[in-house]
């Protein structure tokens, strides 16, 4: 699936809010979910966060190392990530988003999966007629064969 992978903050080294990401400017965004990864060797806590108005924030999520991941689920205008405290070290923070592309990319996907789907199965149907017709086409030949014999016994 195609989604858009966005860097909320770049190796920060202080407190407060990164600048938001505005995802009411993409045509394509349409929500569902998000997933954020928080990356770099850091002492402290990173908070990731959603709002619909850009004036009220709703905590989506918090770390307090490198390595985490976390998926949410919603309609944001708006995300950012937001240093709540920094003893030491840097943090990253990545998002990445749903667009409506990939339903398109999804459909697409389907509909080749559907089109190998139908060859193999159109693929078994003939082999299924040929040695439908095979079997059919030997009991005629018995049937045949007993009626010949019946006639020549007599």
């Amino acid at each position: 699936m195609s989604t858009q992978l966005t860097t909320l903050l770049d190796a920060v080294t202080a407190t407060g809010p990164g600048a938001s990401l505005d995802l009411s400017v993409d045509p394509r965004y349409q929500g569902g979910a998000h997933s954020f990864v928080v990356s770099g060797t850091f002492v402290g806590t990173v908070v990731v966060e959603g709002s619909v108005d850009g004036s009220t924030w709703h905590a989506l999520g918090s770390f307090t190392d490198g390595g985490g991941l976390l998926e949410r689920d919603g309609v944001y205008a708006l995300l950012r990530g937001n240093v709540t405290a920094l003893t030491s070290g840097s943090i990253t923070v990545k998002v990445r988003y749903g667009r409506l592309q990939d339903l398109k990319t999804d459909l697409d996907t389907l509909l080749g999966r559907l089109t190998q789907a139908r060859a193999g199965y159109l693929d078994n149907l003939v082999r299924l007629d040929t040695a439908v017709s095979s079997v059919s086409a030997k009991a005629n030949i018995d049937n045949l064969i007993k009626q010949i014999r019946a006639q020549t016994s007599i």
